[in-house]
């Protein structure tokens, strides 16, 4: 195979990687995976839902019933029977109930509740402080049912009475409200009327607060009560709905996933599946334990945004599932319900009680909330959830992000601009990495100039290939050139590029974050940067397109710049001129369309990079020219051999010579292998 067929090969695997990189992942078990081992269940008996886009809210009033099409029907009659049991509370007058605030940035409260007497369960959760759209006032609304009551958060969808289940996800429970507490009941019978079972149900809120000891305003206290009204005892379970899943903030998807966290002495263990695991071959996936047979302590759903998380007080759920409602559905349109059975603890009996406690977290997924006393202490660790950013997030330096976002955080307080603190971090980043990357762009600039040389001793030694090696070898060695020191500036630079992107692609600060104080048109850096909306989004190869995205197509400018400015050979053979041709098309064309619909603060910071590294290669190449006016008679070659220089000792010391005695090792034992697999085969 020669070069030009490598290099195809190299850009067809290089492309696979890029475009199919999560199913692969996903094939070789390098993505996250279910605790246990899947259950396929039935789909529940729903009808596919209209997917939920952006709900509007009207500041300093709730969403009523009435105003949310996600709610379902309207107050159904108490009195509706069910598979022989009927619902005897008088419902007479019943609303719902407003907790908390959702007036914007209210200096009480963080949260506002909406909850409905339909189910028991939250209509909407309005977190005040935040906005729906960047460029609306409307407060940022999630925890929506999805389709009916069934599946809004904390219903209690079912219960089960001596082994036979019951649906009472659309029965209406008494509501009245205490305080800062709204307390809610229903009372169930036999169709004779005789009494079953009171359910009781209390929403606490929280003042805001600014102790870093404290959950800040952003967890409620949740419960529910059960007690036995018969005069028989009685096995009782119930089903109860987890939260709901946020609404997509990314165009191209892949930011919801239903998180788990587990414990592991002292300890959380933290499991996750994007909302895409669920489909049609795998519709429901279990979290009771996980696949070592950890123990579930909280259960949710996020967004690389918002979080929302059910932590149970004590050990009640039996079992935890996360179930599809429309597994068919597009990806991008999915919806996902938790569902969690509390545990039996034997009969009930007459007159006794059993309550379920829990703390719900509804916040953002902000690094000084989730990183605080509070939130990062053991039992909780929601802090485990920044880590999480998509399919690499397995891939990702959890430390190297942390503190490359603490240093953001430094230059932001400088600055007091995500754009600006974003370049600055580059310039931080290219001036430590600057002595690797000058290094190995003057060796780059040494091994171009040695090409007509490289091209007489592959003539010279033709088809014998351990007589070119080390011809090959010597020569290196000879002219103190490395050609492992090209690759070794992106080698280093890996782990800071995945642990960035996991960073800014996470990072709340950077959601409706304006670029340099709002006097671009860049008004939200973890969004693409549209200058101008289509009315139409139609996709292009693999790109979502809905918008003219200018810092893209800069990028393609800064690329070519970049690919112009790098040491090539002063004569290059037609084979070699073909692979230029095809790296410049690679890098101008092909990284822009994939940078396309990617956040504008990660696009502005691969552009910064990009043109500081095109800045950083001007100064060294006149470095180089400086250096060779100084010495203007170079070593000579007769037929590819130096005649008239010194050796250059591979002894010397550093990253480099490191890497230069690798490469004599490598080729030491490639040599050996091919010796003994030379003698076997005499």
């Amino acid at each position: 195979m020669n070069e030009r067929q490598r290099l195809v090969l190299f850009i067809i695997i290089s492309a696979v990687i890029l475009f199919a990189y999560q199913p692969i992942l996903h094939y070789f078990g390098l993505l996250p995976t279910p605790t246990t081992q899947p259950t396929t269940r039935p789909t529940p008996p729903h009808p596919t839902p209209e997917p939920v886009e952006t709900i509007p809210g009207v500041p300093g009033t709730l969403p009523s019933v009435e105003e949310s099409p996600a709610t379902g029907p309207t107050l159904i009659p108490a009195t509706t029977p069910a598979d022989g049991i009927k619902s005897i509370t008088d419902t007479t007058g019943a609303q719902p109930v407003q907790l908390g605030s959702p007036i914007r940035n209210d200096p009480n409260y963080a949260l506002g509740l909406t909850i409905n007497p339909v189910g028991g369960a939250l209509d909407a959760v309005v977190l005040n402080r935040y906005k729906q759209q960047v460029d609306r006032e409307d407060p940022f609304v999630f925890e929506r049912p999805y389709q009916d009551p069934g599946t809004a958060a904390l219903a209690t969808r079912s219960i089960t009475l001596n082994g036979k289940t019951h649906d009472i996800s659309q029965w209406v429970w008494q509501t009245r409200q205490q305080g800062d507490t709204a307390v809610l009941t229903l009372d169930l019978a036999k169709q004779d009327g005789s009494p079953l079972v009171r359910l009781t149900k209390r929403f606490r809120v929280f003042p805001r607060s600014d102790d870093p000891k404290t959950p800040q305003g952003y967890e409620i206290e949740f419960s529910q009560q059960v007690q036995n009204l018969s005069a028989q005892p009685l096995d009782i379970k119930t089903t109860v709905v987890g939260p709901t899943f946020p609404a997509s903030e990314l165009l191209r998807g892949g930011d919801r996933q239903l998180i788990a966290g587990y414990k592991s002495d002292n300890k959380v263990v933290l499991h996750y599946n994007p909302l895409e695991a669920f489909d049609a071959s795998q519709p429901t996936i279990d979290y009771t334990v996980d696949k070592n047979g950890l123990p579930l302590l909280w259960i949710g759903a996020g967004t690389n945004y918002f979080n929302a998380i059910l932590r149970p007080q004590t050990p009640w759920i039996d079992k935890a599932v996360g179930t599809a409602l429309n597994p068919q559905a597009d990806p991008h349109q999915r919806q996902v319900s938790i569902l969690l059975e509390t545990t039996p603890s034997g009969a009930l009996a007459p007159g006794a009680t059993r309550q379920l406690d829990a703390n719900v977290f509804f916040g953002p997924r902000l690094r000084s909330l989730l990183r605080n006393e509070y939130y990062s202490a053991p039992g909780l660790q929601y802090h485990h959830t920044l880590e999480i950013s998509g399919a690499c997030t397995f891939c990702a330096f959890s430390d190297i992000t942390n503190f490359l976002m603490w240093l953001l955080g430094i230059f932001h307080a400088i600055f007091r601009d995500w754009g600006l603190a974003i370049i600055a971090l580059v310039f931080i980043v290219r001036a430590v990495l600057h002595p690797i990357t000058k290094k190995s762009q003057i060796n780059m600039a040494k091994m171009a100039k040695m090409g007509p040389e490289i091209e007489r001793i592959k003539k010279k030694y033709g088809d014998d290939k351990e007589a070119l090696n080390r011809a090959m070898l010597e020569f290196y060695k000879n002219h103190g050139a490395t050609p492992i020191l090209g690759c070794l500036p992106m080698f280093l630079q890996m782990p800071i590029w995945i642990s960035l992107y996991s960073g800014l692609s996470t990072t709340f600060e950077l959601r409706h974050a304006p670029f340099l104080y709002g006097l671009t048109w860049i008004k939200d850096l973890s969004k693409p940067d549209h200058l101008i909306e289509f009315d139409r989004a139609w996709n292009f190869l693999f790109i979502h397109i809905d918008g003219l995205n200018v810092i893209p197509i800069l990028l393609a400018v800064a690329f070519y710049l970049q690919y112009k400015l790098q040491p090539k050979p002063p004569v290059m053979t037609e084979e070699q001129k073909s692979q230029q041709r095809m790296m410049m098309w690679m890098t101008t064309l092909l990284f822009p369309l994939m940078l396309y619909p990617m956040p504008s603060g990660l696009n502005i910071y691969i552009f910064a990079s990009t043109i500081f590294g095109v800045i950083e290669s001007k100064i060294i190449r006149n470095h180089i020219e400086k250096q060779e006016a100084l010495k203007p008679t170079g070593p000579q070659f007769v037929d590819g051999e130096v005649v008239d220089s010194k050796p250059v000792s591979s002894s010397r010391g550093g990253v480099f010579g490191w890497f230069a005695r690798l490469q004599e090792r490598a080729e030491a034992l490639r040599q050996e292998a091919e010796k003994k697999a030379r003698q076997k085969r005499k």
